[in-house]
């Protein structure tokens, strides 16, 4: 596992971006155990969630709020068999971390093996948004068009 800092770290865009990068990680971390308090814990109350999981299992709307991690823990049980998320880099820009990696996934007769990136908008130390990316570049033009 690798982390790099977009510019170039100071001594506390360093420290920054570690505790970024360790939020993102628990985040992970806590969704491998199924664990949605463990995943809501580390988010703002409006987050928003947008992985593939939602185009399967709600048309594409992404999942809103905390109660929404929730939701998400429960369509991610129900669509896949197994999924998982195994990112292996991470870059943080400023309040964004993008973890790049790969996903496996199967259930319902589809199967996932592949690269893929997320993009993870931190806020006052908590995760504000998660945006699931099938390329690292999809992941960079993406941070572009977050709120500053």
């Amino acid at each position: 596992m690798s982390v790099a800092v977009e510019g170039g770290p100071s001594s506390g865009e360093d420290a920054s971006a570690r505790e970024a990068v360790a939020t993102v990680r628990a985040v992970f971390a806590a969704f491998c155990r199924y664990d949605a308090p463990g995943m809501a814990a580390h988010c703002t109350d409006d987050v928003v969630f947008r992985p593939v999981t939602a185009k399967l299992a709600r048309g594409g709307r992404p999942y809103e709020g905390r109660e929404g991690v929730f939701e998400y823990v429960r369509d991610a049980r129900a669509v896949w068999e197994e999924l998982r998320p195994e990112p292996r880099h991470f870059t943080v820009m400023g309040d964004t971390v993008i973890a790049t990696g790969t996903l496996y996934a199967w259930g319902q007769g589809r199967v996932f093996d592949h690269a893929a990136s997320w993009t993870f908008h931190l806020r006052d130390g908590l995760v504000s948004e998660v945006t699931v990316h099938g390329t690292a570049g999809a992941a960079r033009a993406h941070v572009g068009r977050l709120p500053a």
